[in-house]
């Protein structure tokens, strides 16, 4: 048995809350980095990201130790291990925690209707996209990754109501629906939709949902995602 194989075997031990690093390493952008039984760390070249989980002190200062202090971003699993982290990064980092959710079902979920169709965008919606969507990180270049991915639009009578995509490291995300589109069920269709286009293309469908947006929860849960237990961490 390879490393990515065993990294894989240590991560299936808890499917769920280790999805996002079976992702990294389904898709082959994630490198092992360190493993044994009390510890993994990847770096998934798709985000510039470094992910771990640590279960023992011994492991998280060996695994920390690894990490470069300009390190672009981690996800972590814990956060007991945090001010040690905070350390060997050398400066005051922002922090994101979330939940995270994915499908667990053994056939896809079924497509939910509006007054409208669902298709793919192409990089002329880059420019607009960017300006609906409004995060900092998001500039050109990310948007046109998500395009490239599959970025999914909902139109109805031919006008943009709202779009999803999937994030750099994997998860889905960026689900916008304009304001005069909401309430009829377009948020639902392009999130199933989007759930299937990725198990379509042999991928892991999960999302990561910050904590306290109890819409987005209730979103994860109408369409059939199952949410974990555990927290994790984007620090950046």
């Amino acid at each position: 048995m390879n490393e990515r194989d065993r990294a894989i075997a240590y991560l299936e031990r808890d499917r769920l809350r280790y999805i996002n690093l079976l992702e990294v390493l389904r898709r082959g952008s994630g490198e092992v980095l360190f493993l044994r039984e009390d510890g993994l760390l990847l770096y998934d070249e798709g985000s510039l990201a470094y992910m771990f989980t640590a279960e023992s002190s011994q492991a998280a200062e060996r695994i920390i130790a690894l990490i470069p202090r300009d390190a672009e971003q981690c996800v972590t699993h814990q956060n007991w291990y945090h001010p040690a982290l905070r350390t060997r990064l050398g400066r005051d980092r922002g922090m994101m925690v979330c939940r995270q959710a994915a499908w667990m079902g053994e056939t896809q979920p079924e497509l939910s209707a509006f007054p409208g169709e669902l298709r793919l965008m192409d990089v002329s919606w880059v420019p607009r996209v960017r300006t609906l969507y409004g995060h900092d990180y998001a500039d050109g270049d990310y948007i046109t990754g998500v395009v490239k991915r599959g970025l999914l639009g909902a139109f109805v009578d031919g006008e943009l109501a709202g779009f999803i995509g999937t994030h750099d490291e994997g998860t889905i995300g960026l689900l916008q629906v304009l304001p005069q589109y909401r309430r009829l069920g377009v948020g639902e269709a392009l999130y199933r939709a989007m759930i299937c286009r990725v198990l379509d293309h042999g991928g892991y469908a999960l999302g990561h949902i910050e904590e306290g947006n109890e819409a987005s929860l209730a979103l994860q849960r109408k369409v059939g995602m199952t949410i974990g237990d555990h927290l994790l961490y984007w620090v950046f």
